[in-house]
């Protein structure tokens, strides 16, 4: 069981974010996948903010605030966007 698990979780993290196992019964188990939004609108200025935060270009931040890229910097710059900064995700 422990093989298999472990295999899975490798696998479908090439292709999801946030990949949880959550426990129901005593050897029920349920893989919870999800994904982070790709785009997101943000007020204007805010590109800027995120760049100045994070040390990084506002050309880089509008290339991750419009879906491109998929590092853990992107991913950061994206979720604090949503949470903070009041962005929206598209898809």
């Amino acid at each position: 069981m422990c093989n298999y698990i472990t295999f899975c979780c490798i696998f479908a993290s090439e292709f999801y974010d946030r990949i949880s196992l959550q426990k129901y019964n005593k050897n029920q188990y349920k893989l919870k996948m999800e994904k982070s939004p790709r785009k997101v609108w943000t007020k204007k200025g805010t590109g800027l903010m995120l760049a100045r935060r994070f040390n990084v270009s506002p050309r880089w931040v509008s290339k991750v605030l419009n879906g491109g890229g998929d590092s853990q910097t992107a991913r950061n710059i994206r979720a604090i966007a949503i949470k903070e900064y009041g962005g929206i995700a598209i898809g």
